[in-house]
């Protein structure tokens, strides 16, 4: 740094162009870090309401909840399943199954054979949908011409890893 005298006594730093580009960056990369945190950042969405047909069920391949945003890797660690006039006491027996869009037709999870449901998984076992794909629910056999309430917690984290070879997963 260059130091240029302004009084006697008294000093004032100023920084050349190359080291005012390196500060500049290095807060940029340290509000990044601050932004998406060192475990990720937490999403909770609500999903738009979908309506089950008239036997209770969901297209096949599942309703589209969530997508992932291109650049991140999600990590579903909560799922709350709801409908009007549920009752816990009173719970509605189906089968509902979480799925990643066409990469998945045969579900990533069965998570329940009732409704409503909450759906809860460490950071760890989470189900990890790749950049781009959509969080789809599936329902068979649930109350028929009901709204359906979802709302995720998903874990977004920075895209990192390359797709399998043994799989439909997108890069």
């Amino acid at each position: 740094m260059a130091h240029v005298k302004l009084n006697a006594g008294a000093e004032f730093d100023i920084l050349s162009a190359e080291e005012h580009k390196e500060h500049i960056s290095g807060m940029i990369d340290s509000i990044e870090e601050l932004i998406e945190g060192k475990n990720g950042t937490v999403v909770v969405r609500n999903s738009t309401p979908f309506t089950l047909d008239g036997s209770g069920n969901t297209p096949a391949d599942g309703q589209g909840v969530m997508r992932i945003p291109t650049g991140y890797d999600g990590l579903l660690v909560r799922c709350v399943i709801d409908y009007p006039g549920s009752n816990a006491t009173a719970l509605k027996s189906c089968d509902v199954r979480i799925l990643a869009d066409s990469n998945s037709p045969g579900g990533l999870r069965s998570i329940t054979n009732q409704l409503p449901n909450v759906f809860t998984d460490g950071d760890s076992q989470a189900s990890v949908f790749r950049a781009g794909q959509d969080i789809k629910i599936a329902i068979v056999g649930g109350p028929a011409t009901t709204q359906i309430y979802v709302t995720l917690q998903v874990i977004l984290l920075k895209h990192q890893k390359p797709a399998r070879d043994d799989t439909l997963e997108p890069a």
